[in-house]
């Protein structure tokens, strides 16, 4: 398993004084223990900025290079097509990772990045038409401890407000609810 992240993460808090640069080294540094944490082979970041994602020709390129370059047989990505997805990034992920896909399987797309690489799956999470199910059971708490690895993201994506009486019982319902 390689993760790819599309962007930096600098929007990622509710702080408004926050130091952005500290931000993204954190969220990057978050990144890469909950790969460490579902032993996953590495992280790629592209590194294009938090909330302003763009599906242009070089995005969809430097997608094109890391499928080309890391070869994968499955790639996971939102679903670009889901109603009322609000979160901007998240639309266009979904539509760059497939744009991307496209472009790495044809060698007339980017021949400079490298040579054709044809996935044999795609799956779209959170799809807004589900068509297939995986079991999410085995290797539950390792995923689990992976998503406790972004804790700059704990209060405004989990509902956990770390270092208070009630970050315990929070963790928990995060858990049941995930469950």
């Amino acid at each position: 398993v390689v993760l790819l992240v599309l962007t930096d993460g600098s929007k990622g808090t509710w702080e408004r004084d926050a130091d952005l640069a500290e931000l993204v080294e954190l969220r990057r540094v978050e990144q890469q223990a909950a790969a460490s944490t579902l032993g996953a082979g590495g992280v790629e970041f592209l590194d294009l900025v938090d909330g302003e994602l763009e599906v242009g020709r070089a995005e969809r390129a430097a997608v094109c290079e890391v499928i080309r370059r890391v070869q994968p047989d499955t790639v996971v990505s939102h679903d670009p097509w889901k109603r009322y997805r609000l979160h901007p990034d998240h639309r266009r992920a979904g539509e760059l990772v497939i744009d991307g896909i496209v472009a790495a399987r044809d060698s007339h797309f980017y021949p400079d990045r490298g040579p054709a690489h044809r996935p044999q799956r795609l799956l779209l999470f959170e799809a807004d038409e589900p068509d297939h199910v995986e079991d999410a059971g085995p290797g539950f708490d390792a995923k689990v401890a992976a998503l406790l690895c972004h804790r700059s993201q704990w209060r405004s994506t989990l509902g956990i407000e770390g270092g208070t009486p009630g970050e315990a019982a929070q963790r928990q319902a995060l858990v049941e609810r995930l469950r």
